[in-house]
């Protein structure tokens, strides 16, 4: 049986995800995937596991490779993914520190290239929601309804991704 709930992926505050998914874990519910902001569980033994979210390389097959293999090689093991994010998670093992995936520094600069990504999609956000205000104002009554509604949700992204963008720019 699979449990499932939907949490907001907050990307300038990773720890706070992680916290609470290694407090599941000590509850008995494994992470086993994320799918459009829903984080899935499974029943199990309640254990101690460490959780870190982490960018994964975009491009390059063996780039993406040796990604994965340095970090098992490492002791994580990919649970989720969403777009570019993975989450690895390691099991704690009694009488020995919790893993640590990436320092502060490597958190920056994961940090640093999420706010680039969004400022890549705002910018193409941008122009879709320009392009369906001014249909809006010019084209013919009938297709005014899509372009309402584009230009609402488009409106509404650039806030949302405007909000993200300060929040990871207070942390970098």
């Amino acid at each position: 049986m699979k449990l499932s709930w939907f949490r907001f992926l907050d990307t300038w505050n990773f720890e706070g995800h992680e916290a609470w998914l290694s407090e599941q874990a000590r509850k008995g519910l494994h992470y086993r995937s994320r799918v459009m902001g829903f984080d899935r569980f499974e029943p199990g033994e309640p254990g101690e596991f460490v959780f870190c979210w982490d960018c994964a390389p975009l491009w390059g097959k063996e780039q993406k490779v040796t990604y994965v293999r340095t970090r098992v090689q490492a002791g994580w093991q990919p649970v989720a993914e969403t777009g570019n994010l993975v989450c690895w998670c390691s099991a704690v093992v009694a009488g020995q520190p919790p893993r640590i995936m990436r320092d502060a520094e490597e958190t920056v600069q994961m940090l640093k290239r999420i706010r680039t990504d969004y400022l890549v999609y705002g910018s193409f956000l941008a122009f879709l929601t320009v392009r369906a205000i001014t249909k809006l104002m010019t084209d013919n009554p009938s297709f005014r309804v899509g372009h309402w509604f584009g230009a609402t949700v488009g409106t509404l992204g650039l806030a949302m991704l405007a909000y993200a963008l300060v929040r990871l720019k207070e942390r970098t």
